[in-house]
């Protein structure tokens, strides 16, 4: 007899002040830093506020799968856009083509120098990481690449967003900042 194993799927509801800003599908772990992550990546708030306020989530199984909730002093940089469950998706589906997609993105300038060849060797380090997909192959991962190569945050979720999203919170432990 084979066994096989499933990735778990959750709604997840993530909170600000009291207001729902997200409901989302993924792994129900690691949720403290799926809200930090998202509230740095969709704009709602930036990296000094997050920092004074990191350690204030509070997650609990609520009605409709597991809440995260952040309540603090700080007003939201933008308004919330929730009408159900948010998907995933790059945004691809939804557009004339590649130029509309790109025409708005901020343009993102380094003077970090790096040897790229370190890449490689960063995902292939990631892949021994990846206990979720090794058992299931139905997970993302994400993970954080100091210059020197060294993964310094790894993260895996049924949604690759949420993955990412949970890199980014956890980043925010390191009293370093990230670029």
């Amino acid at each position: 007899m084979s066994v096989d194993y499933l990735a778990i799927e959750s709604v997840i509801n993530l909170y600000f002040n009291g207001e729902k800003i997200a409901s989302l599908l993924g792994s129900p772990n690691d949720v403290q830093f799926l809200l930090l992550g998202h509230l740095i990546a969709e704009g709602y708030l930036g990296y000094k506020e997050l920092m004074q306020i990191k350690d204030l989530v509070v997650t609990k199984s609520g009605l409709n799968g597991i809440d995260a909730h952040l309540d603090a002093d700080i007003n939201l940089a933008i308004v919330p856009k929730t009408s159900g469950i948010t998907t995933t998706s790059c945004g691809a589906c939804n557009s004339e083509g590649l130029y509309e997609l790109m025409q708005n993105l901020p343009i993102v300038t380094s003077k970090m120098v790096f040897d790229d060849s370190i890449l490689h060797a960063g995902m292939e380090s990631m892949k021994s990481l990846q206990e979720g997909f090794h058992k299931t192959g139905g997970m993302h991962c994400a993970g954080l690449l100091s210059v020197k190569g060294i993964i310094s945050y790894f993260a895996e979720d049924i949604g690759r967003h949420n993955a990412v999203d949970k890199v980014i919170g956890k980043s925010l432990n390191s009293n370093e900042p990230i670029s």
